[in-house]
């Protein structure tokens, strides 16, 4: 027999993207039941997903309730609320409502959980789908960041290949999750925490990261893993300040899980990747200061024999990460080869890191609620 399987797709105004979101998972190469949970939507998502219902019989919406927790709130009413989803299915996938997904994917995810029992949530490579075409002058920036994200997004990819099993964050964008997993999550936060009847924790601002680690604690299922054969891609932030906002979220909510969390064995590696960091963007940035010096005319590049082996593995390195890119293109190559732009773009995601840092910091000392 095959499982019961329901994908969820929390949306807030989604209008723009939620029609190809939905599309892509109402025809999956097995059954699935679709869930839109309509979250204080402004603009025409309900009547998109309204019309698309006529059409699709396995498509259905609800509507969240006093909801101000984002979109971990709309995710535990849809799980765990009225409708009971969580009761109803085998697996559960969840999906953000900008994502476009290959039509095999959730079985391909039921295919590595049967592979795997001890997998608790197996999650899609990350890719990035491609940008409209556009006219102006900014087209051209645009099209840079967003050929910078496919090449960072690709070393997310090649990360997690790497830490197959332990993978750092079981991202929001395409998973799979045993339902079993999310009941004994439920479980676990009433038992540690008090918190009751929650999968998502309504507290934080980077859900899926905490998720992550309360995943890790369990007795069981408290593996993370990965399938390359699930495609799913995203849309990604091609505004500086966009890029920015999102970035630092993320990583404030990094800060807050591992507070959360303290000092044990899911969040050991995270502590002492800290101070790794903070050293590797001082030689970055000593790097970028030679490189400056050099164009300069104030300078040279003989370096020494360890500045250049570090930048040769780097280089390495980079090469190597550009196979886990989506329809890999001659910009992504140029970019890594040219190196400065990538170094740039690395020395600004460095900077958003310390920012998050100093900003979370504030936020304890002054007792400041983080914010989406």
């Amino acid at each position: 027999m095959l499982p019961d399987v329901c994908a969820v797709i929390p949306t807030h105004s989604g209008a723009e993207c939620i029609e190809a979101t939905i599309r892509t998972l109402v025809v999956q190469t097995i059954a699935v039941d679709v869930y839109v949970v309509s979250d204080n939507n402004t603009d025409e998502t309900v009547e998109i997903v309204t019309k698309l219902q006529t059409e699709f019989p396995n498509l259905f919406l609800m509507e969240s309730v006093d909801n101000r927790a984002k979109k971990a709130g709309a995710l535990n009413q849809g799980l765990l609320g009225d409708w009971e989803l969580l009761k109803r299915y085998d697996f559960i996938w969840i999906q953000d409502d900008d994502t476009v997904v290959a039509l095999d994917i959730i079985q391909r995810g039921i295919e590595k959980m049967n592979q795997y029992p001890e997998l608790g949530v197996v999650i899609s490579r990350a890719g990035v789908r491609p940008m409209e075409k556009e006219a102006g002058l900014w087209r051209h920036w645009h099209c840079l960041l967003q050929c910078l994200q496919e090449i960072e997004y690709a070393g997310f990819d090649a990360e997690r290949v790497g830490t197959w099993g332990n993978i750092k964050v079981a991202h929001g964008m395409a998973a799979l999750f045993r339902a079993e997993t999310m009941e004994e999550v439920v479980k676990y936060r009433k038992r540690r925490w008090n918190t009751e009847d929650q999968v998502y924790d309504e507290t934080n601002i980077t859900e899926d990261y905490e998720l992550t680690l309360c995943i890790k604690s369990l007795p069981r299922f408290n593996r993370v893993g990965l399938s390359m054969k699930m495609l799913a891609l995203t849309d990604v932030p091609v505004g500086f300040g966009q890029l920015f906002r999102q970035r630092v979220r993320w990583l404030m909510g990094g800060n807050q899980s591992l507070i959360k969390y303290g000092f044990s064995r899911v969040t050991i590696k995270e502590v002492f990747q800290r101070p790794i960091f903070y050293i590797f963007t001082l030689v970055q940035i000593y790097i970028f200061a030679l490189m400056m010096q050099f164009v300069a005319g104030g300078g040279s590049l003989s370096w020494g024999g360890l500045m250049v082996a570090l930048v040769a593995i780097s280089m390495i390195l980079a090469l190597y990460k550009l196979r886990y890119v989506h329809k890999l293109k001659f910009g992504h190559v140029a970019l890594t080869v040219l190196y400065l732009p990538r170094l740039l773009y690395d020395l600004t995601l460095m900077g958003q890191q310390v920012w998050a840092d100093v900003s979370y910091l504030m936020a304890l000392v002054f007792k400041r609620e983080l914010r989406w």
